[in-house]
C-alpha cells in the first residue's frame, strides 16, 4: 500500500456531499469497518449465529445494517446465499452492479441491488478482507434514492474493512475553548473532516504508539508535534488568526471565512501529521523537513481531488507572513511565506497543469517555475511513498 494513494481515499470525500449534510465517518473497532453514516443514527447489535455478528441503525427512510463473521472468509456462494435468507428477496430479483478486489481493505467484494415492493430500493455489498466475511445493506425509498444519488454513492464509496489493530491509534480531540473568542470556532474545529484525516494516518500505517491530535487553547498561533508526549496540537490562537487574516482582504467573501479556516486548519492538520510520521517512525528527510511536510500535506490534497483546497493551503501559508512583522527570519526552520506559497502552487500545478493553467495566465505562477513543476511532483510524491512503505499496514 502506499500512503499518499490511501489518503486519496480520505481526502477526495473533503468536499462531499454527505459531508456537507453532517454525515460522518462510523467505525466499528469490535468487526474491523467504517463508513459514513447521517447523523443521530444508532446501531443496534446482535448474534446471527454460526459465528455471525450483526448490526443494525435505522433514521428516516435510511435502514442499514451490517453481518460479519470474524476470522473467515466465505465464499461468494455462502454469503450470496446469506444474503438472500436475510432479505428474502428471490435471487432471481437480484441485479450485480459492481465487482471488484484489492481496494479500501477489500480482499474482493460483489455489489447487488434489489427493488422491493412500496417503492423500496436495497442494496448490497457483501465480500471478505479486513477480519473475515462481510455484507452490508442499505435500504431506502426510490424517491429519496433518486433525490439524493450523490449522498447514497458516496456512503457506497465510504465501505472500509480494516485489518486487526497493531501498533498506535490516532486519536482526535476538541477541547472546550475558555476563552469567548474562540467559541465560534469551536464547531470548526471540531468538523468530522479533520478526525476523519487524523484517525486515517493509524489506519494506513503501522505506529510505534498512541498519536493524541487535540485541539486546545495554547497561548500563541502555532501547531506543532510534540514528539516527547507524542502529541499534535492544533491551537484555537492559530484558526483565530486565519479568520482574522481572511477579513482583512480586499474583496473576500465574508461568509466564506469558516470554509477558508478550515482549509487552512486541514493544510495545517496534516502538516503537522507529516511531522508526527517522521517523527515517530524515525525517518531520515533530504532538505528541510518542514518543505518536506509541507509537500505530504499538499501531496494528500491533490491525490484526492483537493486543489481548491490546497490553494487555500497556500493563502494561509503566505498569510503566516505577517507573524514576523516584517523581518527576514534567516536563522527560522521554515521557508519564507513566499517560498512556501509558490512551492505548493508548483506542486498543484504539477498535479493538474490544466485544472490550474489560470495561475500561470494570471502571473501568479511564473512560466520559469511552471515548466519544472510536473517533475517536481513526480520526485516528491515518489519520495513520501519510498519513506513510508515499510511502515504501511497490509
Amino acid at each position: 500500500m502506499r500512503l499518499i494513494a490511501a489518503l486519496a481515499s480520505v481526502t477526495c470525500a473533503l468536499a462531499t456531499p454527505a459531508f456537507a449534510q453532517g454525515w460522518a465517518v462510523f467505525t466499528s473497532e469490535r468487526f474491523g469497518f467504517s463508513m459514513f453514516m447521517p447523523p443521530g443514527m444508532r446501531w443496534e447489535a446482535r448474534d446471527i449465529g454460526d459465528g455471525w455478528g450483526g448490526l443494525r441503525a435505522r433514521k428516516g427512510v435510511m435502514d442499514v445494517g451490517a453481518l460479519v463473521k470474524v476470522g473467515a472468509a466465505g465464499s461468494a456462494q455462502e454469503l450470496e446465499a446469506l444474503a438472500v435468507a436475510t432479505t428474502r428477496i428471490p435471487a432471481a430479483n437480484w441485479t450485480m452492479t459492481d465487482q471488484g478486489a484489492g481496494r479500501r481493505g477489500w480482499d474482493w467484494w460483489r455489489t447487488y441491488k434489489a427493488q422491493k415492493d412500496e417503492g423500496r430500493v436495497l442494496f448490497v455489498t457483501l465480500g471478505t478482507g479486513g477480519r473475515g466475511s462481510y455484507i452490508f445493506f442499505m435500504e431506502t425509498g426510490q424517491a429519496e434514492f433518486t433525490a439524493h444519488y450523490a449522498l447514497y454513492e458516496q456512503w457506497y464509496q465510504s465501505l472500509t474493512l480494516r485489518p486487526p489493530s497493531a501498533g498506535g491509534r490516532v486519536v482526535f480531540q476538541v477541547a472546550p475553548p475558555s476563552d469567548a473568542r474562540f467559541a465560534a470556532l469551536q464547531p470548526v474545529l471540531g468538523d468530522q473532516r479533520l478526525s476523519a484525516l487524523a484517525e486515517a494516518i493509524s489506519r494506513l500505517l503501522v505506529l510505534p504508539r498512541d498519536l493524541p491530535v487535540r485541539v486546545e487553547e495554547c497561548g500563541t498561533v502555532n501547531a506543532f508535534y510534540d514528539p516527547r508526549a507524542p502529541r499534535v496540537v492544533l491551537c484555537y490562537e492559530l484558526a483565530e488568526f486565519f479568520r482574522e487574516m481572511h477579513s482583512r482582504k480586499q474583496g473576500v467573501d465574508a461568509a466564506r471565512a469558516p470554509d477558508y479556516v478550515l482549509h487552512a486548519m486541514i493544510f495545517t492538520l496534516l502538516h503537522e501529521l507529516g511531522h508526527a510520521i517522521i517523527g515517530e517512525l524515525d525517518l531520515g528527510v533530504t532538505g528541510g523537513e518542514e518543505d518536506a511536510v509541507d509537500d505530504f500535506a499538499g501531496l494528500a490534497l491533490l491525490e484526492g481531488g483537493q486543489a481548491g483546497l490546497l490553494l487555500d493551503g497556500a493563502e494561509a501559508m503566505l498569510d503566516m507572513g505577517a507573524l514576523s512583522r516584517g523581518q527576514l527570519p534567516f536563522h527560522d526552520e521554515h521557508s519564507f511565506s513566499a517560498q512556501r506559497f509558490y512551492n505548493l502552487l508548483c506542486l498543484g500545478y504539477g498535479r493538474q497543469p490544466q485544472e490550474l493553467q489560470i495561475l500561470v495566465d494570471r502571473g501568479q505562477l511564473p512560466r520559469q517555475r511552471a515548466v519544472r513543476c510536473a517533475d517536481e511532483y513526480r520526485k516528491k510524491r515518489k519520495a513520501w511513498e519510498a519513506m513510508t512503505v515499510a511502515h504501511a499496514r497490509r
